[in-house]
Formats: structure tokens, C-alpha cells, sequence
């Protein structure tokens, strides 16, 4: 694979002429984290173009022109010398939202902002992606993992082709694509947890393995024996010295409370995400647009972001509004995606 080959599905799929087969690749291509800086720098360049052959603007705004006004408001913030974190993040995450429909997250489009995820090469020669923060990460097979604070997730450039491995320092939960054929694996030191496709929490410190199932079946093991599968609503405490463990039966939500304070909205409908923050926020918001319903979202909000900033940036990637009465929230007008 050449730079050649990526810029030509870039392209292909920009003006949505790619196949599915080269969308699959091309998706792939940007998860594994190989063609992350050139992604951001043709993604710049792009939104140049746009910027600089710019006319109408009675045009109604779709996903191209509000790249415009991202532009925009980045250059107006280098001249002014003022880049809020807060409001610079939120127009580079929704860039990235509609960029592409990868949900790769704000900071692939950000050089000034360090990225969570570096590829470096190891000393066998084989690439690693590395991720360092804490982030919602979609792993090449379809598999997804939500990195904790404080926690390190890798796994080769390779991943996929014939086995599907990752090394977890810290704490993440995993759902995974089920694959029978190649069962995924995370390695936490000495201790393997090996699935075919379920939903599960690891927390590896404080020199302790805790593995605690969402729904599926796990299995646990270190470099002699299988130590013990886990069902759902059981949790697994394997101490890493001399690998004594015990099992127990939890309350899920308490021991994965750190995932509820996290939202994450993965190519789901407008309608489920209002669905998701009723919950979240415990807050009445309805959409009088029918035509954006069922427009997809895909975005996350690791931060504690408030409930105004969340609506703020969903309203502008479809061009709509939100106002308050009471309690009450409505969103309106704004672009269909049809």
C-alpha cells in the first residue's frame, strides 16, 4: 500500500464513487492509524479549496460548505491569537464528524493538538498503533474499545490479518465483532483474555487483572492454564504476582460506572441520540424536524461535556437550532440527510 493508492480512495470516496469494498479498505486504512497525517494534511487542503471557491452564501449550508466556516473560524483564531481549547475543540470535532463519516475523533484534524494515537515501529520491525488517553477507538475488524484515563491500548498495523491481538496497560471496555475464526485477545502482562464477541471490562493495575462481562463469554488465562470463564455479571480479580484470582458476582453498572460518565454516539440515528441524552441528562428535548430524525451521528464526548455543548454541535452538523422553554428543549429546522 502506497500513498498513491490512498489518496485515490480519499478522492473516491469524497465524491461517494467509492465501492464498498473500497470504502471497507479505505476505512480500514484510516483506523489502523498508517495514513493518519496524511488524512489530516489532503483534509486540509480540501477544506482550503472550499474556502478559497466559496460564492453564494444564500447557498443552504451542507456538510462541504460548513468546512468553510470551520476554516473560517480557525484563521480568524491564529489572527486574533485566541484559540479557546473548548470552542477550537468543538469545531475540529465537528469536522471530523462530518468529514468523512469515520468518527476518528476532533484531533485528526487539529496538527496543534498532541494525538492520543502515535504509530511507531518496534523492534521486530512491525508497526504499532499506540494509543496514550483516554478515547473511543474503532479497531479495523469493527470492534470498538473505550480507553480509560490514565491507560495505554496497542496493537500492530497488522491487526486483523491473521490474528486480532491488543495490549492493555490501565482500564478500557471492549465490544467485540464476533469472528470464530479469529478470536480476539487482550494481553494485560502475563495474563490473556480471550473472546470470540462479547462486551467486557478490563482494569489491569494496582498489580491485579479485573475482568467483568457485559454479555458473552470470556476467558481467562495465564502463560500455563485457563484460570477461569466469565458470564455476564460476573467479575474476575487475578492477582499478577503469584495469579491467585476469585470470582464473584457484581453489579454491572456500579463496577463499570466510569463508562455511564462517557458518551458515545456510533453511526446511530438523531433520534437515538436525543434518546441518549433524555437518559444522560435526564432532560425533555423532542425533534420537530421529522426530515433530520434519522440522519446519523457519529461522535463522542469523553469530557463531561455539557448538555448545551453536546446540542450545540449536533444542531450545526445538520443546520439546525435548539431552543429552551422551561424545562423543555426543541430542536428545529435544519438539513435532512436524504
Amino acid at each position: 500500500m502506497n500513498d498513491t493508492r490512498f489518496i485515490y480512495l480519499l478522492e473516491r470516496h469524497r465524491t461517494q464513487q467509492a465501492t464498498p469494498l473500497e470504502e471497507e479498505e479505505f476505512k480500514a486504512l484510516i483506523q489502523s492509524g498508517k495514513y493518519r497525517d496524511r488524512f489530516r494534511d489532503e483534509l486540509a487542503r480540501f477544506m482550503e479549496e472550499r474556502s478559497h471557491s466559496a460564492k453564494d452564501e444564500e447557498v443552504p449550508v451542507d456538510g462541504e460548505r460548513l468546512y468553510e466556516k470551520i476554516l473560517a473560524k480557525r484563521q480568524q483564531s491564529e489572527e486574533d491569537h485566541q484559540t479557546p481549547a473548548s470552542s477550537f475543540g468543538l469545531f475540529f470535532r465537528i469536522a471530523a464528524m462530518i468529514a468523512l463519516g469515520l468518527g476518528i475523533g476532533w484531533w485528526a484534524l487539529s496538527p496543534s493538538q498532541n494525538p492520543g494515537q502515535i504509530a511507531a515501529t518496534n523492534e521486530t520491525g512491525g508497526e504499532v498503533i499506540h494509543f496514550t488517553r483516554k478515547d473511543f477507538i474503532r479497531l479495523p475488524d469493527g470492534s470498538s474499545v473505550l480507553l480509560n484515563d490514565d491507560s495505554e491500548l496497542t496493537y500492530y498495523a497488522s491487526f486483523g490479518d491473521s490474528t486480532r491481538e491488543v495490549t492493555l496497560s490501565g482500564e478500557a471496555f471492549f465490544d467485540i465483532a464476533h469472528n470464530a475464526e479469529k478470536p480476539f485477545v487482550v494481553h494485560t502482562g502475563d495474563i490473556t483474555t480471550r473472546v470470540l464477541g462479547t462486551a467486557f471490562n478490563i482494569n489491569a493495575r494496582d498489580k491485579q487483572v479485573m475482568v467483568t462481562v457485559e454479555r458473552g463469554l470470556v476467558k481467562v488465562a495465564d502463560r500455563k492454564q485457563t484460570l477461569s470463564l466469565v458470564h455476564p455479571s460476573e467479575k474476575l480479580v487475578v492477582n499478577t504476582i503469584h495469579h491467585g484470582f476469585e470470582k464473584t458476582e457484581i453489579k454491572l453498572t456500579e463496577e463499570i460506572a466510569w463508562k455511564s460518565e462517557s458518551l458515545v454516539f456510533d453511526n446511530i440515528s438523531l433520534k437515538q441520540v436525543v434518546g441518549l441524552l433524555k437518559t444522560h441528562f435526564g432532560a425533555d428535548i423532542r425533534i420537530d424536524n421529522p426530515a433530520i430524525e434519522n440522519c446519523r451521528v457519529s461522535a463522542w464526548f469523553l469530557d463531561n461535556e455539557s448538555l448545551d455543548e453536546i446540542l450545540e454541535m449536533i444542531c450545526q452538523v445538520r443546520q439546525a437550532r435548539y431552543t429552551r422553554t422551561g424545562d423543555a428543549i426543541s430542536i428545529s429546522g435544519g438539513i435532512g440527510c436524504n
